[in-house]
């Protein structure tokens, strides 16, 4: 038997936003042919945050804590991949405004401890974060358009941030990341193999960047210990080895197949962020 309280936070953090994610799939596929730019960001956006917003239930605008944040950023990200990619924006424009962005959320999620560090410490931190964040993002938004790869390397990170993050001790952050798990795992269900609904550039960025704020502010505000964020972060490498090595060698794979490989090697180092996050728990714990 699920007792009451597990019931709710599954209901939170696993059933509305898979429903809404899966509903707001289905009115697209109803709707492709007379409004044809609907695209899964518009379903990934809701489902995820349906469940920030059951979970997270003190949400204030104008934004007073970096979870406030979260919503706002992952929404201006949708318009802002929209419009770079304009045949008019030459790839460097797009990498240049992209990173802007990036630096941008990082200083407004950080605001509260970037003024106690010291001008050239927040000034290196920012630089290290709007790296290791663009990078995911570009790397992510570069393999988009190939099947659903980009959404299953996304939903293996947002599982495994979200077991780190509850393991750490932050149990609203692991319910968050399961969200934004639950929101991946729906728009899987209905676009595997071959994707009727693209995740696309939008839904890539919305995603991106909802995970990249749990990650970051897990990491500054919750303590998420440092090497199993790096290895979470280490499966972007993996599954850009897995994607390379397959369309090197078998690239007549089918793309279900060749997403299958991916998400695969990005399991890998998730899983030892897992295990390396449960270690750390029990020992901490004297148990």
């Amino acid at each position: 038997m699920i007792s009451s309280f597990t019931w709710g936070l599954l209901t939170q953090t696993v059933l509305w936003p898979l429903t809404v994610t899966l509903l707001g799939l289905v009115f697209a596929l109803l709707l492709r042919r007379r409004i044809p730019q609907l695209t899964g960001a518009a379903a990934l956006a809701a489902g995820f945050l349906a469940g920030y917003g059951l979970i997270y239930a003190s949400f204030a605008f104008p934004p007073r804590q970096s979870l406030d944040w979260l919503p706002i950023l992952a929404l201006a990200a949708w318009p802002l991949s929209m419009l770079v990619r304009r045949p008019r924006f030459p790839a460097w424009l797009r990498m240049l405004i992209g990173a802007t962005f990036v630096l941008l959320a990082g200083a407004l999620l950080l605001a509260p401890l970037l003024p106690q560090a010291g001008w050239m410490r927040a000034a290196g931190t920012l630089l290290v974060i709007g790296a290791l964040w663009a990078g995911a993002w570009f790397y992510l938004d570069h393999i988009a358009p190939r099947g659903a790869a980009a959404g299953v390397v996304l939903l293996v990170i947002a599982a495994g941030n979200a077991a780190v993050a509850v393991l750490a001790g932050s149990v609203m952050l692991g319910q968050l990341g399961g969200a934004a798990s639950a929101a991946l795992g729906g728009w899987l269900l209905l676009n595997w193999p071959c994707p009727r609904i693209p995740l696309g550039h939008a839904g890539t960025a919305v995603m991106a960047t909802a995970l990249a704020g749990l990650m970051l502010v897990g990491r500054f505000y919750a303590d998420t210990p440092v090497l199993p964020a790096l290895l979470l972060l280490a499966a972007l490498g993996t599954s850009a080895c897995a994607l390379f090595l397959v369309e090197r060698y078998r690239p007549e794979s089918a793309p279900a197949i060749t997403t299958l490989w991916v998400g695969v090697a990005a399991l890998v180092p998730v899983i030892a962020a897992v295990g390396l996050a449960v270690y750390q728990h029990f020992s901490s714990s004297g148990a």
